[in-house]
């Protein structure tokens, strides 16, 4: 994912005010980067690191280009809530919800808001454990240029192992009104190509397509997002 475009600047974003005392000022700050609907990072390690640096928090959403009004509200009200309990702890935070895709905002956001370190958050895989780096974790950081802090999480979700998912996945691409027939094909059959179980000489470099194509699809169609982190997911705890 090296050719980037920042974050449409227009109507579609929307900042949340501080919370705080002073926000992210003109000094260094942190920049955490937050999905309401995942389980929340771990807020002790974060305190510890604002506490010690004494650099305000940034807390920072992306939502996706179709998220009604309501939804970019829910999400400000939480980002809102996490801010006020780093507040009571003396800690400076402020919140931002931005539309746009993942990487793309954090990258802008670290940038504006003169972010020192990213923290992101690693999911776990459900089959055992292991903290892993979702998509956009590992997107993230092939293109960023300062240091990023990546912390576990809880347990997330249940997820219905790798051949299911996959299964879903081209379910629902053939289900769903997708405007990009190119990038559909691609992934679509990028996934195809990966069923049954391939020759070993070819496993990898399958692998890699099929992530490289997730990558490149999942912003676009937010409707689609949960069955191509099902498979994300899988193909990071193989290690590819």
């Amino acid at each position: 994912m090296s050719d980037l475009s920042m974050p449409d600047p227009g109507p579609v974003t929307a900042r949340q005010a501080d919370v705080s005392k002073s926000g992210a000022g003109d000094g260094p700050s942190i920049l955490v980067a937050v999905d309401p609907p995942s389980p929340a990072p771990p807020t002790t390690v974060i305190e510890t690191l604002a506490l010690a640096t004494g650099w305000p928090l940034v807390l920072v959403n992306a939502a996706p280009h179709d998220s009604t009004s309501e939804e970019i509200d829910d999400i400000g009200r939480r980002l809102k809530s996490s801010a006020r309990t780093f507040a009571e702890h003396g800690i400076d935070a402020s919140t931002s919800t931005l539309i746009g895709p993942p990487v793309d905002v954090i990258l802008a956001e670290a940038e504006a808001v003169r972010a020192a370190v990213i923290v992101m958050v690693a999911r776990r895989h459900d089959l055992d454990g292991r903290p892993m780096l979702d998509s956009v974790t590992s997107a993230l950081l092939k293109v960023v240029d300062r240091p990023v802090l990546v912390l576990p999480s809880g347990p997330g979700p249940a997820r219905p192992g790798f051949v299911a998912a996959v299964e879903r996945l081209i379910d629902l691409i053939d289900r769903d009104d997708v405007d990009d027939v190119d990038r559909l094909t691609e992934l679509r059959d990028a996934a195809l190509d990966r069923l049954p179980e391939p020759p070993p000489e070819d496993r990898s470099r399958l692998d890699r397509r099929l992530l490289d194509a997730l990558h490149q699809f999942e912003t676009n169609y937010p409707t689609l997002t949960s069955a191509v982190n099902d498979v994300a997911h899988y193909l990071s705890a193989m290690g590819i």
